[in-house]
């Protein structure tokens, strides 16, 4: 059973009527491919998934997972990527700079990806806080000297309901834990942020400190799944050096009226 598509896979996808299959392969084919697996599913003997489309960018690298959503009744899909447009530094990936150099963020994000027709998928929008922004790159650069591997982007994001997302919330690195209205698609808006504070001594098996020897005192790495739950209007998640969060969101500013957290619809 082949796709005849030269790719690594990192996190695969089932829907009733498609497959998505995020493929890694560093800044040359970044993105994902939407593959028709409807002889799989029909046990169908030497079946063989074909080829719907594929949607590829040079702004991301390490394609980390999808969420196939609907928002206002339209199918979305929401990418997030574990690398910036040069890679992962330290791990293969060259340089911050070059890709400020050449108008990209050098940060991993999230983007929304308009799916209502799987052959032609377009763009909806980009979920890039200010430190992200590539304009701020000469702002921004300066605070990497001496790092490497991972420092300010997505690692996981989750979202309220897959049926009917209204929000997104994403771990971030050391940019913390953020949170979206996604309502519009299109012009996703900032709601929330938190910022777990630094820790004088590392917890055990923190990745933070194990893999990158970052110095003691630097900003927490969050960089596990989140839950949102509608009924408490509370996010819970973990962070390596902080371990477990409760987050209570303050003001009324979530859940909206439409949001809603089914178990087992959030990611």
């Amino acid at each position: 059973m082949t796709t005849g598509i030269g790719c690594t896979s990192r996190a695969l996808r089932s829907e009733p009527r498609w497959r998505t299959w995020a493929i890694q392969t560093y800044r040359e084919r970044n993105g994902f491919v939407i593959l028709d697996t409807s002889e799989v599913q029909a046990r169908v003997p030497d079946p063989q998934i074909k080829v719907i489309s594929e949607y590829l960018f040079k702004d991301g690298s390490a394609a980390q997972h999808t969420i196939p959503v609907s928002i206002r009744g339209k199918p979305y899909l929401i990418h997030v990527d574990e690398g910036g447009s040069n890679g992962v530094q330290g791990f293969g990936g060259g340089s911050w700079s070059a890709p400020c150099l050449a108008g990209y963020t050098p940060f991993p994000m999230a983007r929304i990806v308009d799916i209502n027709d799987e052959r032609h998928p377009k763009l909806a929008s980009k979920l890039i806080v200010e430190v992200n922004d590539p304009a701020k790159c000469a702002n921004v650069l300066p605070d990497l000297v001496g790092l490497f591997a991972f420092s300010y982007g997505t690692h996981y994001c989750s979202v309220d309901n897959r049926h009917n997302a209204t929000t997104l919330a994403c771990d971030e690195f050391n940019s913390g834990i953020r949170v979206y209205d996604i309502r519009n698609p299109r012009h996703p808006k900032e709601i929330a942020y938190y910022n777990p504070a630094g820790v004088g001594t590392p917890s055990l098996g923190s990745n933070h400190q194990i893999i990158t020897k970052y110095p003691t005192g630097q900003p927490d790495w969050c960089t596990a799944q989140l839950h949102l739950d509608a009924e408490s209007g509370t996010i819970w998640s973990t962070c390596q050096d902080n371990g477990l969060l409760m987050l209570k969101f303050e003001r009324g500013v979530w859940p909206f009226e439409d949001s809603s957290t089914p178990p087992g619809e959030q990611n």
